[in-house]
């Protein structure tokens, strides 16, 4: 495709904006997405010879995996939007890779991970200082989930949600996945999960996705 590479800074710039303040403050302005959108229609106006099928069909996908991020995960307004916009503004890298699924399902990827190695990091800590989960009932089984999944707030974090609930009087973990528009949690020692900047992620996965479509692409 002609415009490929303006497409891809367009994509990476708008993703490394909203990274920075997702990171910063967890609120991303959405006049990005209006401007990822409008360019990358603008951009296809420019280079209309180039929409096939596959490239309608990447678009599509985007939108639908748009609607899942919305009905299904725990994604916030942003990420949604951010999937829309990218599926306009680059649907297709080097003719073979589906821009918008690789930024959904890398960035998921990717930020789980981290999460899980994150929460590994202050229970393996806890768990050596012999203060793993105080206070806190329930059974064998919650606790090895818990293990993984949540840790006690540190006086630093400044995102993060509750995880834990007190039933009958006893505090006891909460596994369930916190509502992106849930408040953030502010004591000190309470069990909480990261709330993770997305984005900063969904940057890394196009990264990525990019490199592989490039590698794998037939020399001309």
């Amino acid at each position: 495709m002609m415009l490929d590479l303006p497409r891809l800074v367009l994509a990476a710039a708008i993703l490394g904006i909203a990274s920075y303040h997702d990171i910063r403050t967890r609120e991303i302005p959405d006049y990005l997405w209006a401007v990822c959108g409008v360019s990358g229609a603008l951009l296809y106006l420019l280079d209309w010879q180039d929409v096939d099928l596959f490239v309608a069909f990447s678009m599509a996908s985007g939108g639908l995996l748009s609607l899942l991020a919305w009905k299904v995960f725990p994604m916030g307004e942003a990420d949604v939007l951010a999937i829309l916009a990218i599926s306009v503004a680059y649907p297709v890298a080097f003719d073979g890779i589906m821009v918008p699924a690789v930024v959904f399902f890398g960035g998921l990827l990717l930020e789980h991970m981290a999460a899980l190695f994150y929460n590994l990091r202050y229970n393996v800590e806890d768990l050596a200082r012999g203060r793993l989960f105080p206070g806190i009932s329930g059974p064998w089984h919650a606790r090895i989930a818990a293990f993984y999944s949540v840790h006690a707030r540190r006086p630093h974090e400044r995102f993060t949600f509750c995880a834990e609930r007190v039933v009958d009087g006893r505090r006891t973990i909460s596994l369930r996945t916190p509502s992106p528009d849930s408040e953030y949690e502010t004591r000190q020692g309470v069990l909480v999960t990261w709330a993770m900047p997305a984005f900063p992620f969904m940057l890394a996965a196009l990264a990525a996705g990019v490199v592989v479509a490039y590698l794998s692409s037939p020399a001309p």
